[in-house]
């Protein structure tokens, strides 16, 4: 079953209720409902994307709405994969890295650079043969490369040569001219952005390869893991991620949700090579790091959510975890954000 990551669905459901879809109307094609989609580690169904947004336009009448979704589109969408993208060191380098890794956050298609003679084509090859069906979420992706783009060579106005879309030219085709700024072509044997090849190898400003080496390991023990079957680690990992909201849970509660003993489970996780309070600790890292990218959360409300009864436990934690204070890393997170959006178009 091809899926997506519960970050990327979860960014076009937000969109889509930004546009005053209800919720519960949304809902009904997410399995596990809220709960999972804010799981971090939760998969979903391609078929969930597709639904939230068919859905999403027959409720609000907008047919733009994939276009919507696309100019959401942040680093946070593509998880780990982003946090590469954001350190890589070229248009080239960033594509390769996206193209590979690309599975983690979506198994809808795939985005990769091939450059003919004096033209880059940045091209977006979708499973879905129907490119009516295929249009919402491909009008994101076409947009996520134009808007990416942009910023990573920090050149608001990066000229695009022209766009191709396999889907038939759309009413609301004004707001493509307004998004590339350059001719967009429809009824297309596919789907492209197109820009002068003297831009893929121009080195971005922000490119670290040490951080970059590190982010990769971490994406590809994700990689082997995707399909992998489900250890005891990964089975606790999920079961504390839904029982944080209620406070920290310990080893028997976990182990009831699981249906095993608390002895079995401690065993299971030893010979694992692992505990459970390294698993806990682990958890609350990871969801962490999504609660300061989405730079909407007090730090006392994560505080909070990771089960910490006190500030002083989680600061200790964090400086643990990141090798600084949270106040200090969600200031400097926000001054990049703040960057990101003056370039995105």
């Amino acid at each position: 079953m091809r899926t997506v990551s519960a970050n990327y669905l979860k960014t076009y459901f937000d969109a889509c209720l930004h546009l005053g879809v209800d919720k519960d109307a949304l809902l009904e094609f997410i399995p596990g409902r809220e709960p999972a989609l804010n799981n971090r580690s939760s998969r979903f169904p391609v078929e969930s994307v597709l639904s939230v947004l068919k859905t999403s336009e027959n409720i609000s009448g907008n047919k733009a709405v994939g276009v919507e979704a696309g100019k959401s589109f942040r680093p946070g969408t593509f998880e780990n994969v982003g946090q590469a993208l954001m350190v890589s060191q070229s248009l080239r380098h960033g594509s390769a890295i996206i193209n590979r890794y690309q599975p983690l956050f979506q198994q809808i298609g795939r985005s990769y650079i091939v450059v003919m003679d004096d033209l880059a084509w940045n091209y977006w090859d979708t499973y879905l043969e129907d490119p009516e069906q295929a249009r919402h979420v491909t009008e994101a992706t076409l947009i996520s490369h134009a808007q990416f783009g942009r910023w990573l060579t920090w050149q608001h106005e990066m000229p695009i040569e022209f766009v191709h879309f396999r889907h038939p030219k759309p009413h609301y085709h004004e707001i493509y001219d307004e998004i590339f700024k350059c001719p967009v072509y429809f009824d297309q044997p596919r789907d492209a952005v197109v820009f002068k090849a003297s831009l893929v190898d121009i080195p971005f400003p922000q490119a670290n390869q040490d951080q970059l080496e590190k982010i990769c390991v971490k994406l590809d023990e994700l990689m082997a893991s995707l399909e992998a079957p489900k250890s005891y680690s990964e089975k606790t990992e999920r079961c504390i991620y839904a029982l944080l909201k209620s406070g920290a849970p310990d080893l028997s509660q976990t182990a009831e949700h699981i249906g095993v003993s608390p002895r079995s489970l401690r065993r299971h996780l030893a010979d694992e090579g692992t505990s459970y309070r390294s698993v806990l600790e682990g958890t609350r890292r990871k969801l962490c790091e999504q609660y300061l990218l989405e730079q909407r959360i007090p730090l006392s409300e994560i505080t909070e959510r990771l089960g910490y009864s006190e500030q002083s436990a989680f600061n200790r934690a964090f400086k643990n975890w990141f090798g600084s204070t949270p106040k200090a890393y969600a200031k400097a997170m926000k001054v990049f954000d703040t960057a990101f959006d003056q370039m995105a178009p």
